[in-house]
C-alpha cells in the first residue's frame, strides 16, 4: 500500500489515471495520431483510506471549457456530506501528434550512475499508464536530487503537482525515465522537475514539465484532531 506516515493515501498518479480513463471514455484511445496534454495539475486533498471497511464514493468529471476540458476528482464516505475536492487539472488533445524518439544507448552512457531496479513496479495492462510506474518516474526525480538529511525539523517531500504532461501512447513494457532539476523553479523545500519517459527503442511515450514535490514535516503529516471540525 501506499502510505505517508503509516497512513494508506492514494498516489497522486492514482488521480491521473481517472483522468486517462475519463478522457479515453469521452474522446476514444490515446495514441500517437491522438494524443493526450494535461496542465496545471493541483492536488488539493489527499485521498485517505483509514477505515479498511469504509466505502468512498468518488466522482471523476469532464467538463467542456473552450478548446480544453476542466478535470475534477471528488470524494464522500456519506451521500450526506459534501464532495471534497481532491484535484484538479486541464485537458485537451495537443497540435503535436507525435513527440518522435531519443537515443537511448546515448543516455546510458552519459548518465552512469545506476539503482537497482527492485526500486520500480512491474508493469500492468489493466490500466493506461500503471500509477505504481509513474510513481517510480517520479521517484526516479529524487534519486537524482541531493538527499534530505539535515532538515529539521525531519519530513519528506510529497508529489504536489504538474505544470503540463503530454501522453502519446500506452506503455507496452519497460520504461525508461529521464529526468532533470528545474533549478529556476526549485528552491530549499521545493523542487522541480521535467522528465521524459520511454519505450526501450527510445520511441517517446510522454513528456512532463514542472512536476512539482514540496516538502513536508512529518508532524503535519500526522491525523490529528480529525475525527471533528468547528462550523460557525
Amino acid at each position: 500500500d501506499h502510505q505517508v506516515q503509516n497512513n494508506v493515501i492514494l498516489p497522486g498518479t492514482g488521480f491521473l489515471e481517472l483522468g486517462f480513463a475519463a478522457w479515453r471514455e469521452a474522446h476514444g484511445e490515446i495514441q500517437p495520431s491522438s494524443p493526450l496534454r494535461l496542465r496545471d495539475v493541483r492536488f488539493h486533498r489527499g485521498l485517505f483510506f483509514s477505515e479498511p471497511d469504509a466505502k468512498i464514493r468518488l466522482q471523476a468529471a469532464l467538463r467542456p471549457n473552450n478548446r480544453e476540458w476542466d478535470f475534477t476528482v471528488h470524494s464522500r464516505t456519506d451521500s450526506e456530506e459534501p464532495w471534497s475536492l481532491h484535484c484538479t487539472a486541464s485537458l485537451a488533445a495537443p497540435a503535436a501528434a507525435s513527440a518522435g524518439r531519443m537515443d537511448l544507448d546515448q543516455l546510458r552512457q552519459d548518465l552512469s550512475v545506476r539503482h537497482d531496479s527492485s526500486a520500480f513496479y512491474a508493469d500492468s495492462t489493466d490500466y493506461f499508464l500503471y500509477p505504481p510506474a509513474f510513481d517510480a518516474c517520479i521517484q526516479s526525480m529524487n534519486a537524482a536530487d541531493p538527499g534530505i538529511e539535515g532538515f529539521d525539523p525531519p519530513g519528506a517531500f510529497l508529489f504536489y503537482g504538474i505544470q503540463e504532461l503530454r501522453i502519446y501512447e500506452r506503455p507496452g513494457g519497460p520504461v525508461w525515465c529521464y529526468a532533470r532539476r528545474r533549478k529556476d523553479l526549485s528552491s530549499e523545500h521545493f523542487r522541480a522537475f521535467d522528465f521524459t519517459a520511454m519505450a526501450p527503442d527510445g520511441r517517446i511515450l510522454a513528456e512532463c514539465e514542472g512536476i512539482a514535490n514540496q516538502y513536508q514535516e512529518y508532524d503535519a503529516l500526522r491525523m490529528r484532531d480529525w475525527l471533528y471540525e468547528i462550523r460557525w
